[in-house]
């Protein structure tokens, strides 16, 4: 599929979609889709083959309801101090340190991303190519929430300017309003030569916009009563280009843990459609 149809298509998707999101995920569902499609427009032959030729069960993956993914947050401030060094590097070792009522309340999004990973790797192992893409749309999934500062700090909701909802206003609202504006740059997946500390490293890169989140949500507030479009405008005016960045970082990661994942399997010959 030409690049600038699907781009046209998901873009128009966007805008136009209603964007109900759960406050389970961020991005919401279109977002998602963005971020999917931008991932497969990143990677390299034969595996861009095989996502084009199954992007329609791809997308049905991604956006299913019953693949249950909450929580979407993973608060790495819950469980150590700046700048990060000591997070837990696997659940067991989290599970070592605290119980599992802590990992409820606070995410286990990225020690999730790590065991799917490893199972994207054995599903390509085992040619089960149906499984591969179900746990791909998974891992695209938890790779974009981790890359949404607010899902990052048990503070990111607006608590420390009691503005509860910011993490909707950032990630949901902002794309509603801007989606013709979102500038998501071109990029190319690449072989990951250490894939869990790369993953391990997804939270932390996020995570040092998450005060900046909660200022500009702040400051775009003065002199207006509501989160109206007039305070989305200030909003965008300041983050619109990170959130571009952020999108476009979640797309390439995404591609590189999916080709990574396929290269570590043993390079497989993917099926046609």
């Amino acid at each position: 599929m030409a690049h600038s149809r699907l781009a046209a298509r998901l873009v128009g998707a966007v805008i136009l979609a209603g964007l109900a999101a759960s406050e389970a995920e961020a991005w919401n569902p279109e977002g998602h889709r963005y971020v999917g499609a931008r991932a497969i427009e990143s990677l390299r032959n034969p595996l861009k083959d095989f996502f084009e030729d199954h992007e329609d069960r791809f997308y049905e993956l991604l956006e299913d309801p019953a693949r249950d993914r909450a929580p979407a947050h993973f608060f790495l401030d819950a469980y150590d101090e700046f700048p990060f060094w000591d997070i837990p590097a696997t659940r067991e070792l989290a599970l070592r340190r605290f119980n599992e009522e802590d990992l409820a309340a606070n995410g286990d999004l990225l020690w999730r991303l790590l065991e799917t990973w490893d199972e994207l790797v054995e599903a390509f192992s085992a040619r089960d190519f149906d499984l591969a893409l179900e746990l791909a749309s998974d891992v695209a999934w938890m790779t974009a929430e981790l890359t949404v500062p607010p899902n990052l700090s048990a503070s990111g909701d607006g608590q420390p300017t009691e503005q509860d909802g910011l993490a909707r206003r950032f990630d949901t609202e902002l794309l509603e309003a801007f989606a013709d504006d979102l500038r998501v740059r071109d990029s190319r997946g690449v072989f990951l030569d250490r894939p869990h500390e790369f993953m391990r490293s997804l939270p932390l890169k996020a995570h040092v916009w998450a005060d900046n989140v909660s200022f500009v949500d702040a400051m775009s507030r003065r002199g207006i009563t509501g989160y109206d479009r007039y305070y989305l405008d200030g909003m965008w005016l300041q983050l619109g280009d990170l959130i571009s960045r952020l999108m476009s970082d979640a797309a390439r990661d995404t591609a590189s843990l999916w080709y990574t994942a396929w290269v570590a399997a043993g390079r497989p010959e993917v099926p046609e459609s």
